[in-house]
């Protein structure tokens, strides 16, 4: 295999040398002198290179730093703020008043025995009352009867010494009309049902329907947006949701594990079951969320205290559409790139399958999903407390009657208190009367929910740059661990996983922080835009845009411009590439990033077309999975004002948990690629540097002119590059190479071999000298090259 090797590095020498024929023969001897000479100095020369590349990967000899140390205060500072105001809401905040409605003097209906509230005069709905069963046609024919306070006017006796406060509260007497038990809460009647006949001015009698007495106000009271969201939120405590929530959460990770699975054994195939999966899952749950709307919106009771629920699923049936669309229209244009994907991430799988110390990878999802769910779970346990921060508020009732003895003062002694903003000439005191209302604080709601929502978005990104950064750290370390000669296992140090773990927290905690951060801020999910990126990439094919030494293009523009390097760099940014450098080398987010920007844009045409692309298979491939809960969610709560809302819940919580598997193998994907980008700029860097000071030589992810399949230096001769990632970048190569020619000269069917190709002839023997570790001319870049 050595000797095959360098026999492959000399023979552009011999292309570019003479003919045989000029050759005078060698003695037997002397070709063996000549072959053992060479293959020593390429053995040698490899050897320092080695060495060299592991002093400048952290994962080998590297030094190992704090990535970004000052976002960890900043990840302390969101942290604080959010266990804060979690604590504040919780001392503040009491669930009761919205797990239950309250009668007209703010008391609990649950805590009198009567669950369920009433208004009995309406439409004057302050007047409440709790009421154990609601009235029904039964108890309006036989003119029941609901209690309801009375109350006297108000008058005031002021002596000279004394104020005299006097009123009159009675029982007061209501007749019913017929009503029915709505979402487990209130009594609402139909809107035809006559609640009342009043005289009109000019003579004559005229009906009030509830229609337009009763469930027209609930709209703009019980019925208002915040109102239902804190009934949604006491509903979903009140009901037995966990343990279903559970086993339909850890059947959905389960199933999100036969997507690496059909990926690994029939990648195309499998490719093809996610497109058309998601595309009909999409599709059948938008038909279906909109059907769900036209029942609800013909439900009278929907429409005055919970028209949120139609709403929701109107949205959520025109956003499964468009998405639907979008799927589609990603699947036509870009098939060619998710099965480039589909074979890239069956390459990885297969590799991680396939080695002792990278299986420990497959534990990678699980304290993904763990963590992320651990979050939702102390987020949905705070959630109560935030929406129930309320104070209960007299309403105040004015004095009619003043009544004043000769000679009294005019400030009675003991009575300051009663006087609140009062004037001057004014002596009637402040009176409450028996109605008191339950007001909540709406801006703090806001103000609170906002932050814990920003704080777990934060922590769910978090979670999976750490876990990128750990794939990448165990990846890497394998990698560049030199297989030894014949076949066998890489010598590779043993607990790489728990390794990685500890480095990724310990060092690199807060370059995940503000990954997470700039992800929580992003109005999208990143996975959709990245979906986006890799399918305009595919559009605009910036891989053939091939750099020269002064860092142009064939066209004279500058590196990196253009929308070809705008979609490149968005590509690189968004990509988990983004945190490989980081993990590799300890960069810093900003440098890792810049370094994956540049890196790409002079990379193999092959790598640069593969980068990114798992993410069209893994956003099909979690759609069908994520909407299967959807029908579950529906039927995991029986108040109907809540299901469509737990239905949304808890598909986002299946999505999460399948996404798990997607970070896996897109994340282990993409960190084979950039191994093998990293050994050809590391090669490149150390083969244009004289060999007597080997370790001066900067290292850069530029490499200018841009690497080509036939001076790719990992693609034909690392020992590093497993050989099945080989013959991947090879056949992409040769594709991307008849395409190019297709494009030029559409009509030329003759294909040249990418080992044959004589236009490559002189870069190969640059190659071969900064193998051998000899110059035939200055180390700088030829025109030819």
């Amino acid at each position: 295999a050595h000797a095959s090797l360098a026999m492959m590095q000399v023979a552009p020498w011999v292309a570019n040398g003479p003919s045989l024929s000029e050759w005078p023969p060698d003695p037997p001897h002397e070709q063996e002198k000549r072959h053992h000479a060479t293959l020593g100095a390429v053995r040698a020369r490899r050897q320092q290179y080695g060495i060299w590349m592991g002093l400048q990967l952290s994962v080998v000899e590297g030094p190992r730093v704090c990535t970004n140390v000052g976002a960890c205060a900043l990840l302390a500072a969101l942290a604080s703020a959010a266990a804060i105001a979690a604590a504040g809401a919780t001392a503040v905040g009491d669930p009761r008043w919205i797990e239950n409605e309250v009668d007209f003097h703010a008391r609990v209906c649950s805590e009198q025995g009567k669950p369920y509230l009433y208004w009995p005069r309406p439409p004057h709905l302050e007047w409440s009352v709790c009421v154990a069963s609601c009235p029904d046609t039964v108890d309006a024919v036989n003119s029941q009867q609901a209690p309801l306070p009375g109350t006297s006017p108000v008058t005031v006796l002021r002596s000279p010494d004394e104020v005299q406060i006097s009123g009159i509260i009675w029982d007061d007497r209501e007749p019913v009309y017929p009503t029915g038990l709505a979402f487990g809460r209130f009594c609402l009647a139909a809107p035809g049902t006559v609640l009342k006949v009043e005289a009109r001015p000019g003579g004559g009698e005229v009906a009030r329907t509830a229609a337009e007495a009763l469930l027209g106000q609930l709209r703009a009271g019980p019925g208002g947006a915040a109102q239902q969201l804190r009934r949604f939120v006491g509903d979903l405590r009140g009901a037995s949701w966990a343990a279903p929530s559970a086993i339909v959460l850890v059947a959905a990770f389960v199933a999100g594990s036969l997507v690496p699975l059909l990926l690994r054994f029939i990648p195309r195939l499998g490719a093809t079951i996610a497109a058309i999966g998601g595309i009909a899952a999409a599709a059948l749950s938008g038909l279906a969320a909109w059907a769900l709307c036209v029942e609800l919106s013909l439900d009278h009771r929907m429409l005055a205290v919970a028209d949120l629920q139609p709403l929701l699923a109107n949205l959520a049936g025109w956003f499964l559409l468009v998405v639907c669309g979008v799927m589609g229209l990603i699947v036509l244009c870009c098939r060619r790139a998710i099965c480039r994907g589909a074979a890239t991430a069956s390459l990885a799988l297969s590799l991680v399958e396939g080695e002792g110390q990278l299986r420990s990878l497959w534990l990678v999802p699980v304290l993904i999903v763990v963590s992320q769910l651990l979050g939702i779970l102390v987020w949905l346990q705070v959630l109560p407390w935030t929406f129930s921060i309320a104070s209960v508020e007299w309403h105040l009732q004015s004095v009619v009657q003043k009544y004043e003895y000769p000679n009294a003062t005019q400030h009675p002694a003991g009575t300051s208190q009663m006087f609140q903003g009062r004037e001057e000439g004014e002596w009637a005191p402040v009176v409450f009367a028996v109605l008191r209302t339950l007001s909540f604080s709406d801006g703090w709601m806001l103000a609170i929910n906002a932050l814990l929502l920003f704080a777990l978005r934060t922590w769910l990104a978090l979670v999976d740059a750490l876990a990128c950064i750990v794939i990448h750290y165990v990846v890497a370390s394998w990698y560049f661990t030199a297989p030894p000669p014949g076949d066998g296992p890489r010598p590779t140090p043993r607990g790489l996983l728990p390794r990685g773990l500890c480095i990724a927290v310990r060092y690199h905690l807060g370059t995940a922080a503000i990954r997470g951060a700039i992800s929580a801020l992003l109005p999208l999910p990143i996975r959709l835009i990245r979906t986006l990126v890799v399918g305009a990439a595919f559009w605009i094919e910036p891989w053939h845009r091939q750099y020269g030494p002064d860092g142009t293009d064939d066209e004279g523009g500058p590196l990196g411009t253009g929308g070809a390097g705008f979609v490149r760099t968005l590509l690189a940014l968004l990509s988990p590439i983004a945190l490989a450098d980081t993990a590799m080398r300890s960069e810093t987010l900003g440098g890792a990033g810049s370094n994956a920007v540049d890196g790409m844009s002079t990379a193999l045409p092959a790598l640069q077309c593969l980068i990114g692309t798992p993410v069209l298979v893994s956003s099909l491939a979690i759609l069908p999975i994520s909407l299967v809960v959807w029908p579950a969610g529906l039927k995991l709560v029986d108040i109907e004002s809540a299901q469509v809302g737990t239905a949304l819940a808890l598909t986002t919580c299946a999505h999460i948990a399948v996404s798990s598997w997607a970070t896996f193998y897109e994340a282990v994907s993409d960190a084979f690629l950039f191994c093998l980008l990293l050994d050809d700029a590391g090669h490149r860097a150390f083969g244009f540097h004289e060999e007597i000071d080997d370790s001066g030589v900067e290292f850069r992810l530029v490499t200018l002119p841009a690497i080509t399949a036939n001076t790719s230096f990992a693609l034909w001769s690392s020992v590093y590059t497993p050989p099945s990632l080989r013959a991947l970048l090879f056949d992409l190569s040769s594709e991307l190479q008849d395409d190019a020619e297709d494009a030029v000269d559409p009509d030329q069917g003759d294909v040249h071999s990418l080992a044959g190709d004589a236009g490559a002839s002189d870069a190969g023997t640059r190659e071969a000298e900064s193998l051998l570790g000899t110059r035939r001319s200055e180390p700088g870049v030829s025109d030819d090259h």
